[in-house]
């Protein structure tokens, strides 16, 4: 990601009122929250699994539109795509324990 991107980003940020800098930073917590969401939902239809590869994608890889968003919510992308790694992988390992579970139910 070109510094010159960040530093555009915390000048901006840096000038801006309180109220608008509260506001901004809400914003870009809710896009990075949506990310979440997307990635964790069970949904069937084609275009939410989609959007779940997206999001999935968007969250783990260090990409330049991640830093900078999260730069922008005032968040650590490392940390960030941390827990977000980490959430992935509890739903992986829920989704198989409660299948092992169905499994050994139906079978009694």
């Amino acid at each position: 990601m070109p510094l010159q991107l960040i530093q555009e980003a915390d000048n901006f940020l840096r000038h801006s009122s309180i109220e608008q800098y509260s506001y901004l930073r809400a914003l870009w917590r809710a896009v990075i929250l949506q990310a979440f969401v997307d990635c964790t939902s069970e949904a069937k239809r084609t275009e939410n699994q989609v959007e779940k590869q997206r999001a999935i994608h968007w969250l783990t890889e260090m990409n330049r539109d991640f830093i900078l968003v999260c730069r922008l919510a005032d968040y650590n992308p490392c940390f960030i795509r941390n827990k977000a790694l980490q959430i992935l992988n509890n739903t992986v390992t829920h989704k198989k324990t409660r299948q092992m579970f169905l499994s050994v139910s139906r079978n009694k």
